[in-house]
């Protein structure tokens, strides 16, 4: 008979024979997976290093539109600065203007009546005199006629 030890290494080799029978056709099968996918990369290296390439090219370009695009907004923003100026100037010179003619309104007809005084629309008219009772009299050219004579 056999001996206990005998047993458990007969077990031993028995399991791990199976072990190694299940285990084969797998590791078979990973050894063909590891080669086709060797093969794949082998084949698109080279396309995935075009594509990068490509990427890293567009990626350039998008980088230099971009810039681009922020000179132009620079630009756009001193234009509006611009305008903006633009418009606070015709804001104050507005509000002059409108200062002005509200000074020029209130002594307008104060400047208007000195000089009808001083310089009267008739060219060679005499000037008023201090008489209150000859500023009232009308002075007539020609023939005087009174209310009572036209009737």
């Amino acid at each position: 008979m056999m001996s206990a030890i005998e047993i458990f290494v007969a077990a031993a080799v028995i399991l791990l024979a199976v072990l190694v029978g299940v285990a084969v056709p797998p590791l078979l099968q990973l050894r063909s997976t590891l080669k086709s996918m060797a093969a794949f990369l082998d084949e698109t290296r080279p396309r995935l290093q075009a594509a990068l390439d490509q990427a890293t090219e567009a990626a350039g370009r998008v980088n230099r539109a971009a810039a681009g695009i922020e000179e132009g907004v620079e630009r756009i923003r001193g234009v509006f600065d611009t305008i903006a100026s633009i418009g606070e100037t015709i804001e104050t010179a507005r509000e002059t203007l409108r200062k002005t003619a509200a000074v020029l309104s209130a002594i307008g007809p104060a400047l208007a009546a000195g000089f009808r005084v001083f310089w009267p629309a008739g060219g060679g008219a005499p000037a008023p005199s201090a008489d209150p009772a000859a500023a009232q009299e009308p002075q007539a050219s020609g023939p005087e006629r009174t209310s009572e004579e036209a009737s």
